[in-house]
This record gives structure tokens, sequence and C-alpha cells, in this order.
């Protein structure tokens, strides 16, 4: 029943990554046409179609029962090149409820870690198992086939206070 309910996951993990890929040109156009000064002259590189948290991460509602989180570019350069992505061992976590702020993984970088968490409260959908053996993708392409992992079941009440592309563009102008 393990192994079906694996198999199940690694096919879903598939089935979205191949959207991820179709995807991908509009995932670049999002980073080269969404350049627009924001306020006080904030430079807005950031994908307008995701949503931004302070531990720099970025939630992609793809629909009504899946959001994708994954790492902005942000933190990139002080973590180096992304050697491996350790999922947090939590005994069951698939489909379990879980808090804004449980840690969910951690990437390991060649300079530097970052704990990856939950943004909001909600049901923890999986890793990307495409990054077992291409860990480099979220280096690569952060907002594409590198996401972290999936939710669904999500609080609307703590989605909305997560930040927008030119809200998060002026907190890390600030840091």
């Amino acid at each position: 029943m393990k192994n079906l309910k694996n198999l199940t996951f690694g096919l879903m993990a598939i089935v979205v990554m191949f959207i991820m890929l179709a995807c991908s040109e509009n995932s670049l156009n999002d980073k080269t046409t969404n350049k627009q000064p924001g306020p006080d002259n904030v430079d807005v590189g950031y994908p307008a179609d995701r949503l931004y948290t302070p531990e720099h991460q970025w939630v992609k509602i793809q629909n009504d029962s899946l959001a994708l989180v994954g790492v902005t570019t942000y933190p990139l350069p002080s973590l180096g090149i992304i050697a491996s992505v350790i999922d947090e061992p939590i005994f069951g976590k698939t489909g379990w409820p879980f808090p804004k702020g449980k840690k969910v993984a951690e990437l390991d970088g060649t300079i530097s870690n970052m704990i990856i968490v939950m943004p909001v409260t909600g049901f923890y959908e999986g890793d990307n198992i495409i990054l077992d053996n291409n860990p480099q993708l979220v280096n690569q392409d952060p907002y594409g086939a590198g996401w972290i992992f999936g939710i669904s079941g999500w609080d609307p009440v703590e989605m909305q206070t997560l930040m927008t592309a030119e809200q998060y563009a002026v907190y890390v102008a600030g840091l």
C-alpha cells in the first residue's frame, strides 16, 4: 500500500513537472516583463503570479486544490549551488495539516543552508521528487521546475497576509 501511495505521488509530481515545464516560458516572460518600477522606484523582478513570505519563499496557486512552494532568487547567492534538498523526517507527513512556520525541508547549499517552512497553515502534499536527483533546479529555475513542495487546503486568511511581488520587492530592498 505504501509503494502504491509513493507511486501515485511520484506520478502526480511528474504531471506537475510537465505542467511547470509547459509554463516555464510564461515563467521566463514573468521574470523579464515584470520589471517595472514599484513603490520608491524598487525594481520588481519577481513573478507577479505568486505570493511571497518574509522567509524568501513563494507560493503559486495552481488551482483550487494545489499550490506550489519554492524559494525566491533573493537568498540563492548566499546559499551557493544547492547540493541537496533535505526533507524533514515527519512521520506520515503527506496529507496531514501543518501550521504556518512548520519546518518542511532544508536546502543544503555549497555556502550555507536554508530552512523551508509551511508558508500558511495547510495540508502538506509532498516534495518535488525531481529535486532528489537534480537539486540544482532550485538555482537554475527557482520559479518553475525548482519548486520545493505542494500544499492543499490552505488557510485563505493566512494566504491573504502574504506579500505581492511588488510588496516583496520593497521588503527585500529594505534588507
